[in-house]
């Protein structure tokens, strides 16, 4: 694992690398070259650390390139009206997708939904996401990914036309809607909901309003981002929790767990999982099951060849090794099974789960989680399961383990936490203001505030997830 000050010089050498490829699209005289490189300039500052979470220069060019595309008739349509989701992939697992799953079904009362996807090419578009958008009065529209960027921007263009609200849930690199909507007499107001608050991206300068899912997200939107009146609007509680039919025992023969265990559980991508520094959710684990030998935990996301892996990293004997069950990524049926034969879930470390998080404590998990420098949502803030050290974490884990009574209570008080934060009438209640402010602001525009107070763990973290070594 390298150590801060490694990762430290790679940052360093990241932030000039990305300067550099900024300064070379100076040069580009051709569009579709220009369009190109600034892709490639994005997908780096997102895919590592640089010390960057807005570009001024990225959004200049875009801004540039879009007022120079075809220009249509701006002139609104009727055909349609309502939210128009813009997403660049939907996946079945995850809780990015499932957030537009529900907003979809909680605003569908009030403005059908409709989903453009611009990167999904073959992949299907999961049910869940097709049977919300049609339960709404919505449809799904999939931009054809073998198209050039320029087409897709016009073709979204044209599309979102026909809507009252534009909604930008995409990745973090994807460039299409801001050059679909970066003409700036584009009529219909866009919304940029920051579901990747901790990473950089592309697209605040076509927003006329910016929805963060967090506290956390929207004081690094000020400090580094130069956004100072975003608004809070949080994750959606899942409108639909229809209780699992199986019954927990049978869920736990399934997995071959013994009736008198106490099951833990995490669920997330992998990556999610992998440690960083002194961050290491594996050595948690393991000391959790080395105090308390009835304890086992399902960790849904992994495959058996990672996790078995890290445990034997941090020591862990094949005792405690055989205790844990790694379970691939799965669906939200098999996840809601999942959930209800565990008894405490522990959140991921370094990143947290948000929409999982949500997910354990609306089924009645108690969530355990530990602060660390990306921040957590707003209703664990102030639970006292929100724990600054390991050892803390431990002992709270296992407190919770091994009562029932304050299992239930816990579980209680968090929900109660949560529905006061996230419930459906707090949700479309922000939604509203959200919209009506989106309708009497202007697009942010460009950022003319580029603003760096050195390198944070934050950015160290990034670099250690990096696909690019520099």
């Amino acid at each position: 694992m390298p150590s801060r000050v490694e990762l430290l010089s790679r940052t360093f050498a990241n932030a000039q690398r990305f300067e550099r490829l900024c300064f070379e699209l100076e040069g580009l005289k051709k569009p579709t070259q220009k369009m190109k490189a600034v892709e490639a300039a994005a997908h780096f500052a997102n895919g590592t650390g640089a010390g960057v979470y807005r570009s001024e220069k990225l959004e200049a060019a875009l801004s540039d390139l879009s007022a120079n595309l075809e220009r249509p008739s701006l002139s609104r349509k009727t055909r349609r009206s309502g939210v128009l989701h813009v997403m660049s992939c939907a996946f079945p697992w995850g809780g990015h997708t499932r957030v537009v799953e529900r907003w979809m079904k909680l605003d569908g009362k009030e403005r059908s939904q409709s989903v453009a996807l611009t990167e999904q090419g073959l992949q299907p578009v999961p049910k869940n996401l097709r049977e919300a958008a049609a339960s709404v009065g919505g449809s799904i529209f999939r931009l054809p990914r073998d198209k050039p960027i320029r087409d897709r921007a016009l073709q979204l263009r044209s599309l979102a036309l026909e809507f009252e609200y534009v909604v930008l849930h995409i990745h973090m690199h994807d460039i299409v809607p801001s050059l679909a909507f970066g003409e700036c007499s584009f009529p219909v107001p866009v919304i940029f909901y920051n579901h990747a608050d901790h990473r950089f991206s592309v697209g605040f300068e076509v927003a006329c309003a910016v929805a963060e899912t967090r506290s956390w997200g929207q004081e690094l939107s000020k400090l580094r981002r130069g956004i100072l009146d975003s608004q809070r609007l949080g994750i959606p509680l899942n409108p639909d929790r229809d209780a699992v039919r199986e019954e927990t025992n049978a869920i736990r023969d399934r997995l071959s767990l013994p009736k008198e265990a106490k099951i833990g559980i995490a669920s997330a991508s992998e990556y999610k999982f992998k440690p960083f520094l002194e961050l290491n959710l594996f050595e948690t684990i393991n000391k959790i099951l080395q105090r308390n030998q009835r304890v086992w935990f399902l960790l849904v996301g992994l495959s058996k060849s990672f996790c078995h892996q890290q445990l034997q990293d941090v020591g862990g004997r094949a005792a405690e090794v055989q205790r844990v069950v790694p379970i691939p990524v799965c669906d939200e049926t098999q996840f809601r099974s999942y959930m209800k034969a565990a008894d405490v879930a522990l959140d991921t470390l370094p990143e947290n789960g948000c929409t999982t998080a949500i997910d354990y404590i609306s089924h009645g998990l108690p969530v355990v989680s530990r602060q660390t420098f990306i921040g957590q949502m707003d209703f664990l803030v102030k639970q006292r399961e929100y724990i600054r050290s390991d050892e803390e974490l431990v002992d709270n884990f296992l407190s919770l383990v091994e009562s029932e009574a304050d299992r239930k209570s816990t579980a209680a008080r968090q929900f109660e936490s949560l529905s006061v934060d996230c419930g459906g009438e707090v949700f479309l209640d922000r939604l509203n203001t959200l919209y009506c402010a989106a309708l009497t602001r202007n697009p942010i525009g460009p950022s003319r505030d580029s603003r760096f107070f050195g390198f944070s763990d934050l950015d160290l973290f990034h670099t250690d997830r990096s696909r690019h070594i520099v």
